[in-house]
């Protein structure tokens, strides 16, 4: 096969070795956007004290929603680094290592932003842990790697609703944490399943066809900026939301 056609095929088939698969970011993105508007309902009703205008449920599943698929989207991004490189602990541990002193950073933050919550294993720790946690098995095939993230998942959501997770909660924020509640608590079971299933949708011929796909690209560039950004924006964005509220609503 001449060396053009090579070259063009491998670009073809591995977009991601020249550049960001801009799927993803678009996923961020999307994800980005609903974390904004919860976070602004949440403010509004718990912090800026509106009469209340959804239900329980929005809070409930609000968060579970969006950590779900931020964690999916990072299994997604891990593997598509496979495409560029062979996956190591090393690279694990670089982008794990980044996430996680943000994480850290929010959860110190959080200590002196509120007497009754704190962050202790929020959603980028949790991203960290899985991403470490997750580098074996960006190697195992797609079948076994869901059939392991069902059960991971399964098994969390048992797990979460049992008298010793409850009583286990209980006594944590009670003993070590003085009576603090913790907020943003994303625990490596089952949400770790939700990187895996990410891992595995990388892996299946529904992505290689997504990735693909780029007539819709010119349309999704603010999205994908968003997503770039995720990070960045996930830190700062409920600090500044507040501010704006508090100036609008003069609640000081």
């Amino acid at each position: 096969m001449p060396a053009d056609r090579t070259e063009a095929l491998e670009k073809n088939l591995h977009p991601s070795a020249e550049s960001r698969l801009w799927q993803i970011d678009w996923l961020r993105g999307f994800t980005v956007i609903l974390m904004f508007f919860y976070h602004l309902v949440f403010d509004l009703i718990k912090i800026i004290k509106l009469s209340p205008f959804v239900g329980d449920w929005f809070f409930v599943f609000g968060p579970d929603l969006i950590g779900g698929i931020f964690l999916f989207a990072s299994g997604l991004s891990s593997f598509a680094r496979t495409l560029k490189a062979t996956p190591s602990w090393r690279s694990s541990f670089k982008y794990a290592g980044r996430v996680f002193i943000w994480g850290a950073v929010l959860s110190a933050a959080s200590y002196f932003y509120s007497p009754k919550t704190i962050i202790v294993f929020g959603i980028l720790q949790c991203i960290a842990f899985s991403i470490i946690l997750g580098t074996p098995f960006l190697r195992v095939k797609i079948l076994p790697l869901v059939s392991i993230a069902l059960a991971v998942i399964v098994a969390g959501y048992v797990f979460e609703h049992s008298s010793f997770y409850l009583t286990a909660i209980q006594w944590v924020s009670a003993q070590c944490l003085g009576g603090r509640r913790m907020m943003d608590f994303f625990w490596i079971i089952p949400w770790f399943g939700f990187y895996l299933l990410g891992v595995a949708f990388g892996k299946s011929s529904i992505f290689e066809k997504i990735r693909k796909k780029t007539i819709f690209r010119p349309y999704c560039k603010p999205i994908v900026f968003l997503g770039r950004h995720s990070l960045a924006i996930y830190i700062v964005h409920q600090p500044i939301l507040l501010g704006i509220l508090f100036l609008v609503f003069r609640r000081f």
